[in-house]
């Protein structure tokens, strides 16, 4: 079939195996969303460049990955959006709840997605598209919650039963429990982005008493309550091996984030190492980064965020996550531990960043009308990877790239005092850097203003609009106001939709501490 491809030129292949020698409607932005609307569809669109001598089969297979992702990454911003915008239904989930749940996943996955692939070896490009529609995610993850729910009950009051006769045993089947909640609590945020405000199917109120029935019984036989970091460092790590036993597969681990803002802290930092440490004490292999050669994004990670609770409390909740590929996320375990503000600030460690509410004010510049989907897929990263990333001052910062399509990069450094360094203006994708790991010609030591910065990144088909820059010191300043460089960044998006072209960003968040 696809030798009869390169011969028409032209091929639709779909989910359901139809077969076309005419260019679908879906190829078109305004046909997407008019056949399409977002009310009643979660959709992913993503095209790509073929190079001569491409095997069209792993192209086809890989486009189609990228729109999927697209379609999690679509529903992820939305999420976001509701969150930056307090439009969270407190009556069915409350807006920290929300918050919660919604960071600690990079991607989502759905089932039942219809794709299809439109390939032009004429013009040397290839079209996915993947859609479903929101009332068969409502269907899936309603009775998954359904599911979910009659297996924790279950398993409490076997855990009860148990508690008076065996209390290790009975703890091992009340871990057993927090992997259910996990999901049950995704589900719930996935249901309410749909706009369901059913009380009988989301069963948040009981998922809620059930989950703190449980705590009562496990506090009894292990407190997780005002630990210090040794001790809540210790007891998180004892949980997830009961939960998982000594795996085999190394564990990647991320600094913990500030509540849903993706920035890490001193303290991110310091208890990373307490983890690690732990980690390896208990018999589990820990990974180290490698940023390059580009290492695909697979296995065992344990992440987490921290957030205020009472009027001293500090709430630490981690998962430890097996990732397949981009879409395919298994959760493997979950914990939730508390210390207090007040053991921070005796061991001089900073939780919040130094600049947070600066920093979070501008992050909602970058959220607000943000590229949501450009048709291309754009990947940044830092010799420390693309999450939780924290430098020292004196460290070395390198940045990575990769774009599955022929056209220009902008990079701006913002940093943590409000200046805006421009790194690269029109860096030209061609054809042979085209799905290609680069290593930028960038590469700078890490010094104060210590705070959150960030790199934010632009792609598309055709040179930017300039922006105003003077040199000073050896580094290329914007002197236009933030907005106003949003503004010109993104001003093609429109028209790339219009006209066949794209427009796409990416931003990473770096705290860069003393």
């Amino acid at each position: 079939m696809l030798r009869f491809c390169a011969l028409v030129g032209l091929l639709l292949v779909s989910s359901s195996g139809y077969l076309s020698a005419q260019k679908q409607d879906w190829t078109s932005y305004r046909s997407r969303i008019d056949n399409y609307p977002s009310a009643v569809y979660f959709t992913g669109f993503m095209s790509g460049h073929l190079s001569k001598g491409d095997d069209l089969e792993k192209a086809k297979l890989d486009i189609i990955e990228q729109a999927k992702v697209q379609l999690s990454e679509n529903i992820r911003i939305s999420i976001e959006s509701k969150i930056t915008n307090k439009m969270t239904n407190v009556n069915s989930i409350s807006l920290q709840e929300f918050e919660k749940v919604s960071q600690s996943y990079s991607h989502i996955s759905v089932s039942g997605l219809k794709t299809d692939v439109f390939i032009d070896t004429r013009k040397k490009e290839i079209f996915a598209f993947t859609w479903v529609r929101k009332s068969e995610v409502i269907d899936h993850y309603s009775n998954l919650i359904q599911s979910q729910f009659q297996k924790i009950e279950e398993q409490f009051h076997l855990g009860s039963d148990l508690l008076r006769i065996n209390q290790i045993k009975a703890l091992r089947i009340f871990y057993s429990t927090k992997r259910l909640f996990r999901e049950m609590e995704e589900a719930q945020t996935i249901l309410v982005i749909c706009g369901l405000d059913d009380k009988d199917t989301l069963l948040k109120a009981q998922t809620q008493n059930l989950k703190r029935e449980i705590a009562k019984m496990t506090e009894v036989i292990n407190s997780s309550k005002n630990l210090s970091l040794s001790e809540l460092s210790a007891f998180l790590v004892a949980s997830l091996k009961m939960q998982t036993g000594t795996l085999k597969e190394p564990i990647q681990v991320s600094n913990i984030t500030y509540r849903d803002s993706k920035m890490s802290s001193a303290f991110s930092e310091r208890f990373s190492s307490l983890l690690i440490n732990d980690l390896t004490n208990e018999g589990f292999i820990v990974a180290d980064f490698k940023s390059a050669p580009y290492q695909p994004k697979t296995g065992n990670f344990l992440s987490g965020s921290y957030w205020e609770e009472g009027q001293d409390g500090l709430q630490v909740v981690m998962a430890l996550r097996k990732v397949e590929d981009d879409l395919n996320q298994t959760i493997l375990a979950g914990e939730e531990g508390w210390t207090t503000i007040a053991t921070l600030i005796n061991s001089k460690l900073e939780y919040k960043p130094s600049n947070y509410f600066y920093a979070v004010e501008k992050g909602k510049l970058f959220s607000k009308n943000e590229i949501v989907n450009g048709g291309a897929k754009l990947e940044i990263w830092t010799n420390k990877g693309d999450e939780g990333l924290i430098y020292k001052e004196g460290d070395k910062l390198r940045l990575l790239i990769r774009m599955n399509k022929i056209g220009y990069i902008r990079l701006i450094n913002h940093w943590a005092d409000g200046t805006q360094v421009m790194l690269l203006d029109n860096y030209y994708i061609d054809y042979r850097k085209v799905n290609r790991v680069i290593k930028l010609p960038l590469e700078w030591e890490v010094t104060c203003p210590c705070g959150i910065e960030f790199v934010q990144a632009n792609a598309q088909n055709v040179e930017f609009v300039p922006l105003d820059t003077k040199m000073k010191d050896g580094f290329n300043l914007i002197t236009a106001e933030t907005k106003e460089v949003i503004i010109k960044n993104r001003s093609y998006s429109e028209e790339a939709l219009d006209t066949g072209g794209f427009a796409v960003e990416e931003r990473l968040v770096i705290a860069t501490i003393d």
